[in-house]
């Protein structure tokens, strides 16, 4: 184990006991339940993209903000992985070509992150919110198939 595993994984004990209402076991749970009931494997999305690793359990349980100094653990440790081509070249002249990228954003999580939001701000906590925005979502005509 490397030193950046283990304080990456410190990290995650930390800031699991340091968010208990965006931890609630219950509620987390009740929301994993009702993705994994509504879940179809279709193509290369196959059920493996339900278990969350190390780092979508820190994002996830901070709302995507860990403390700074676990993000810069996390950083280093994914930076750490990315592998550069030889010649330094990564398909092109990327400054050049960066004003033409777009924000891709699924029409479903948009819904889940909108209703999410309105959630929190009638009072719920983070994991109230996000069972609420799954059960309001779950059979939502505008979902992707309409189930």
């Amino acid at each position: 184990m490397t030193t950046k595993t283990f304080m990456t994984a410190m990290g995650i004990v930390f800031l699991s006991a340091a968010l208990p209402a965006a931890a609630d076991s219950s509620y987390r749970a009740r929301a994993i339940a009702v993705i994994k009931k509504d879940f179809q494997p279709r193509g290369q999305a196959s059920l493996d993209r339900l278990v969350e690793d190390g780092l979508q359990a820190v994002c996830n349980r901070s709302e995507n903000k860990p403390p700074e100094h676990i993000a810069k653990i996390l950083e280093a440790d994914q930076m750490a992985g990315v592998k550069y081509p030889a010649d330094g070249k990564l398909l092109g002249d990327w400054k050049s070509t960066l004003t033409r990228f777009v924000k891709v954003l699924p029409h479903d999580y948009r819904r889940m992150v909108e209703s999410q939001r309105q959630l929190r701000a009638k009072g719920m906590s983070p994991a109230e919110a996000e069972l609420a925005a799954f059960e309001l979502n779950a059979h939502d005509q505008a979902r992707v198939g309409g189930n």
